[in-house]
Order: C-alpha cells, then structure tokens, then sequence
C-alpha cells in the first residue's frame, strides 16, 4: 500500500484523537447526533446541532456544540464552544498585511477581525467613525463603524450579501469595555434582522469588573415594522465552574468563570414549552487535580436532549 501523502496524516491522526474524545454517537433516545470533520489545520472537529423553535420567515439562530481539537478552555470546557454567535474583536499587526508585528494594545493601533476575518478599510481611516470595511478574504458583506472615538468604534453594522442586517455593540451589553478600561475590546452581535423587519435580539451577561463575557438570551421572531416583539427564544444557562480560567490583554484581566450548563427553548413565550438541551457531566471528578491542588479543566461530556419539565 503507498505511503499517506502528507497533508493526509494529520487528518487521520486528528479523527483518531476526536474518536477517542468525544462521546459515542447513537440513536438511542435523547442522544444528539453529528457531523465529524477536519478543519483546514489539520483540527479535529465535531458539530452538534441544537434544535430550537421555529423563525419568521427563515430568521432564526443556527446554533450548534462545536468540538475543535485545538481550541482552548471555554464555557463549555476544553475544546468545546457554542457556534451561532458572532463578534468584532481586536487583532494585532502583522508584517505581512502592516509592515509591522504587533499584538493587541486596546488602542488606535490595533485591527479589527469579524470572526476571525481580518477588515480591510476601503473608504477612511482605520478605527474612525464612519469608515468601510470588507473581510480580507471577500464574503461581499459592507462593514461600517459607527460613532465613538479613533481606534474605539462605538459599533459596527454589517449588510451581507443575503440581505441580512447585523448590527455589532450597540447596545451596553454586547459593547464588551476591557476591564479597567473605558476602550472596547470587542463588539458582540446584538442585533440580526431581514429587508422586511423581522430581527433577532442578543442579550449578554458582562461581568466588567472581573473581565466576563457570554450570552444569556436570544429574542427571536420580532418585526420592527408592524411592530410585534418576539414571541420565541433561547435561553442559555450559565454555573460557576472550579476551574477558573484567565488571562491578560495588555494588562487587562479577563477570567472564564462560569460554564454553560443548559440551553432552553420558549415558544409562544412560554418557559420550557419548546426544546431544551442540558449538558450534563461538564466537569472532572474533584478528587482529581492539577499540581497545586488546582482542579483539572472541565471537559464534556454526554450533552443529551429532554423535554424540558424533565
């Protein structure tokens, strides 16, 4: 049999690891099926999508637990995150796109990346109110900051190709201030609607002085334009988790310190009455530790769909 090319291997070795990982997948009630695959680095990744009740006309949250083999420490554990969510946030220079390497200085001199994709200023100058922007690599979406102050945009708004109108930090919770600092350091998604009105609404949990941020809510199923308030949601559940994970951004503190333990349905604006999602297990045992008799880092482990009176 002829050698793997190369680029090959680290495919293969990345499902060998996902498979040893991750839960079974089967069709036994309550179990939650997914997608395998390899990311473009060779990552192993896994999505589960999260079922929740119906939008108007199309618009409603996609989200999904997302497993990457190289992600970090999250709200929900090593390697896992909840995908559906969108940001603007800081990144640094690169000799490459700058002519200068620099990390992130929450200043003027920093860029800015919509989920990952690094904005190119087509018309003004970076980081002023009022200048457009396209991602690096073009998705056909127009980008314009909005208020604020040189190098600390107020908010953005975003016009896709699709049709769909985002609307980044424009609310005081979804504008995420470093900690300690008046400067944002990112700008979450706050707001999606369509040409005819109808929107989704984000709302956040921002813990500014111990540098925390994730999503509480999502209000979906609203029209701006006859006007009616959304009548369908998702409610994310958060804990305190032992492991507390933090960092620092140029001497900003920011902390991971509470995991996401349930997602909820509401249909009709009723509690529970649409799907609901618990994740169980997020944890390790407590008898295990880290040298310094630290907790492990959560993992987890069986999320399992149930009706939610359960």
């Amino acid at each position: 049999m002829p050698a793997l090319p190369p680029h090959v291997r680290p495919s293969l070795a990345a499902l060998a690891l996902l498979a040893a990982v991750l839960p079974r997948v089967h069709a036994a009630v309550g179990t939650l099926d997914g997608t395998f695959a390899v990311s473009a680095n060779g990552g192993a990744t896994y999505a589960i999508p999260i079922a929740v009740p119906p939008g108007t006309a199309g618009l409603a949250p996609e989200l999904a637990l997302a497993y990457d083999s190289h992600a970090g420490n999250g709200h929900l554990g090593v390697g896992w995150s909840l995908s559906g969510q969108s940001a603007i946030t800081r990144c640094g220079r690169t000799i490459v796109q700058d002519g200068v390497q620099g990390g992130v200085r929450l200043d003027a001199r920093d860029r800015f990346c919509l989920d990952g994709q690094r904005l190119v200023a087509i018309t003004g100058g970076y980081g002023e109110p009022g200048t457009e922007y396209r991602t690096e690599i073009d998705t056909f979406a127009r980008i314009v900051s909005h208020g604020g102050s040189a190098g600390d945009p107020g908010h953005f708004k975003v016009w896709t190709k699709a049709g769909r109108i985002l609307e980044y930090g424009n609310t005081a919770d979804s504008r995420v201030e470093a900690q300690g600092k008046a400067i944002a350091r990112s700008w979450a998604l706050n707001r999606t609607s369509d040409t005819t009105g109808n929107y989704i609404a984000y709302t956040y949990t921002e813990d500014a002085a111990n540098g925390e941020h994730y999503l509480q809510r999502i209000d979906y199923t609203g029209n701006a334009s006859i006007p009616a308030s959304p009548y369908n949601a998702v409610e994310l559940i958060h804990e305190a988790r032992p492991d507390l994970d933090t960092g620092y951004v140029n001497g900003s503190h920011y902390q991971t310190g509470k995991r996401l333990k349930a997602i909820r349905g509401h249909r009709h604006q009723r509690p529970g009455a649409g799907h609901r999602l618990r994740i169980r297990s997020l944890r390790q045992p407590a008898r295990h530790h880290r040298p310094g008799g630290q907790p492990h880092r959560q993992r987890l482990r069986h999320p399992r769909a149930q009706d939610a009176d359960h």
